[in-house]
């Protein structure tokens, strides 16, 4: 009897432990499943939140980046002006077709490209440190690239096809491309000859050929048409005169002097190569204003003050865009003061038409210090690097 009391006692225990573990189980089952998501966020909720905390440590008055993102894609009215660049730029470079921007990013030695439809803005390919400027052919596929190197400024050329990177002369100085991207222009000086000459040659530097001897230590030189490569002293200074000289790299013969003794000179090329927009001081001193060299080579004062870096070409020719400083001073002296960063202009761009003399004012407000203008080939938008933040933005034309 003792034996049976004891048995039965011990199932029942047994039975007692089992329950309880299954009312324990359930228990938890309940908690986990149906307490806790009632009581804790969801997945997305979580997630905004980490964002919403890194977004609150960004500094005042930074642009946040999704509402950056936004602003991007949201249509713009006439006059209005966003950022498009995630980086400070330089260095722009438009597509033919008008559908991507490149712009060098120094910071990150890398170079960005942005789709202009979508405004996604993504790395095109990257290079090594201590990358100061990039120099694009007109079609995109080759680069002239100037790196810190050592204390010294090297130069290399890149083609984005085959990747191959060949380093240049160290005398060759100021360097363009040809308008379809197949040679190289360049100033080659030898500081210890004190030997000069504007030269051509392959994009690898083989190749090459002198044009015309130079005695200049600094020149500006430009390539704006297949018959014709402009040169000129290049000088900060607006007491400093300048001649402008062509030559057609193809006929051998020595360049033509078209612009004498211009104070503060600054080249602005149009499209077809065949017009020049430029700025210089009427005397020595004063501050530029803009003049227009037409296809016969005669001279014609915008009566405008304001510098040729300072404007775009439209595809026709008819109009150019330009950004009129409007806190000029007695005491501003350009160009040297906008170039040494001394001066910050504050700009309101304008579209002038060329026969006519006809301005429309474009912004509003100076809001915006423009330099390295774009214009789009449907001309809807105008591209410019501000000079005071260092990024990129676009404005409604």
């Amino acid at each position: 009897m003792g034996d049976f009391l004891l048995n039965l006692l011990s199932n029942r225990l047994l039975v007692i432990l089992i329950l309880l573990g299954l009312i324990l189980l359930s228990a938890f089952f309940v908690y986990y499943f149906f307490l806790q998501k009632e009581n804790s966020l969801p997945e997305d909720r979580v997630l905004m939140t980490k964002e919403k905390d890194i977004v609150e440590s960004i500094p005042r008055g930074a642009v946040k980046q999704e509402e950056k993102s936004d602003r991007k894609t949201a249509p713009l009215a006439f006059g209005q002006t966003r950022v498009l660049s995630s980086n400070e730029a330089a260095d722009i470079w438009l597509s033919s077709d008008g559908r991507h921007l490149r712009y060098l990013s120094e910071k990150k030695a890398a170079v960005y490209e942005i789709h202009t439809q979508t405004k996604k803005d993504e790395v095109f390919t990257s290079f090594t440190p201590n990358l100061l400027k990039t120099l694009w052919s007109l079609n995109g596929l080759h680069l002239i690239n100037i790196f810190k190197q050592n204390g010294k400024l090297n130069k290399y050329s890149y083609n984005l096809l085959t990747r191959e990177n060949i380093l240049l002369d160290s005398n060759f100085k100021y360097i363009v491309w040809s308008p379809e991207g197949e040679k190289i222009a360049y100033h080659y000086f030898n500081s210890e000859t004190e030997e000069g000459f504007i030269s051509v040659a392959e994009p690898d530097g083989k190749n090459w050929k002198n044009l015309t001897p130079v005695l200049s230590r600094d020149l500006n030189v430009e390539w704006p048409h297949r018959n014709k490569i402009s040169f000129y002293e290049f000088s900060l200074s607006s007491l400093a005169a300048s001649d402008l000289s062509i030559i057609n790299p193809e006929a051998g013969e020595p360049p033509q002097k078209i612009l004498s003794q211009k104070y503060g000179l600054k080249t602005n090329w149009s499209p077809s190569g065949n017009k020049l927009l430029f700025s210089s001081s009427e005397s020595a001193g004063t501050n530029p204003k803009l003049f227009i060299l037409n296809e016969t080579l005669e001279e014609k004062s915008l009566d405008i003050e304001c510098l040729a870096d300072k404007c775009a070409w439209s595809k026709s020719e008819e109009n150019i865009y330009c950004a009129l400083p409007q806190n000029l001073t007695k005491d501003i002296s350009l160009p040297q003061d906008w170039y040494s960063n001394k001066f910050l202009s504050q700009d309101i761009l304008f579209k002038i038409e060329l026969d006519s003399g006809k301005k429309t004012q474009i912004t509003q407000n100076p809001d915006y210090d423009f330099s390295n203008l774009l214009v789009s080939l449907d001309e809807n938008f105008l591209y410019f690097i501000n000079k005071e933040s260092g990024f990129l933005y676009e404005t409604k034309l």
